[in-house]
């Protein structure tokens, strides 16, 4: 059963179904897998993998976030809510996904602004659904040296430089 049915069967029927996680882990896997692509490409501009990377990595966190809410929900008695705000978000995180795997290596200005923007859209729809990850879960795992190195260098890429205070 694919994630929309099993949704809209738990908010129907008011009970979780606790399936909705193997399903979301699958989902959170594949975009790590495309993550960690993009993390390590060479051959594509800077500025594409880096929008790629970000993309991917907020569906992971998202994606994770909304796995963990689904886990906790039985013992904190977030059903049906927990499905209702899951469907509010889902059709952001497909939109994004359709988004990023139609995206060639060598896209443009306009093609980036439009992922930032549908980005924007699905962060808006996790965190009013209660699905964002905390600041603590978005930090956890990054290198801080390496992500600065990182941005400077696709500051660098697009002409400006990083003001740091």
């Amino acid at each position: 059963m694919e994630a929309n049915e099993l949704l809209r069967q738990m908010e129907d029927t008011g009970k979780i179904d606790l399936s909705v996680v193997d399903v979301l882990s699958n989902a959170a896997g594949h975009a790590q897998k495309r993550q960690e692509l993009w993390k390590t490409a060479s051959d594509v501009p800077k500025e594409t993998a880096f929008v790629q990377y970000h993309a991917w990595r907020n569906v992971t966190l998202i994606l994770s976030a909304m796995r963990n809410r689904f886990e906790r929900a039985p013992a904190k008695h977030d059903n049906p809510q927990v499905a209702a705000d899951a469907m509010d978000v889902m059709p952001s995180i497909f939109v994004t996904v359709n988004l990023l795997e139609t995206a060639s290596t060598q896209i443009g200005d306009k093609y980036r602004s439009q992922i930032l923007d549908r980005l924007r859209w699905l962060r808006a729809a996790a965190l009013r659904s209660d699905m964002l990850p905390s600041l603590k879960e978005e930090l956890a795992n990054v290198d801080i040296n390496e992500w600065r190195r990182r941005l400077t260098d696709l500051a660098s890429a697009i002409g400006t430089e990083l003001v740091e205070e």
